[in-house]
């Protein structure tokens, strides 16, 4: 009886290491402590018009200066304004099959910098000002997969 309990107790052991290691479950750390604050992945406006634009990805609350992570290993391959503000930066991080981007963060290594999972690659920035004291400080991430959007959520939480 006492063998059949280790038996079963080692296969345990093994089948939660499998799940643990697999690559189809792995989450990927933006920042330390993620707390997503958002609108579900392509709907509406959180907070502010975006007119008929949709969310391309989700927000996760960020105080100001708090390190931004690499979710993997890759190459820095943009680090420029967020779309035609020139305040609000972004960056983008991409190793040929994914790529990651995350926005309202002040990027600390430049483009083209090889980067590792977990790496520091910038600092979330302050956008109190941009949306007013209603909206919660975040970063908004999105997640591309050979080109195509899918929703992060399920891969940070």
């Amino acid at each position: 009886m006492k063998s059949k309990i280790k038996v079963i107790i080692i296969v345990a052991l093994i089948f939660i290491l499998i799940k643990f290691f697999s690559k189809k479950n792995m989450k990927y750390q933006i920042l330390k402590d993620q707390v997503l604050r958002s609108d579900k992945m392509g709907s509406g406006n959180f907070g502010s018009s975006r007119g008929a634009r949709k969310h391309k990805g989700v927000d996760l609350i960020a105080i100001e200066n708090e390190s931004v992570f690499s979710p993997i290993d890759g190459i820095i391959t943009h680090s420029q304004p967020y779309a035609s503000d020139s305040k609000y930066k972004g960056v983008r991080v991409t190793n040929g099959e994914y790529e990651w981007k995350v926005f309202y963060c002040l990027p600390s290594l430049p483009e083209g910098t090889k980067v590792f999972k977990g790496q520091k690659i910038a600092k979330a920035q302050d956008i109190a000002e941009k949306y007013g004291n209603g909206m919660l400080n975040h970063v908004h991430v999105e997640y591309r997969i050979n080109g195509k959007v899918h929703n992060p959520e399920k891969y940070l939480l």
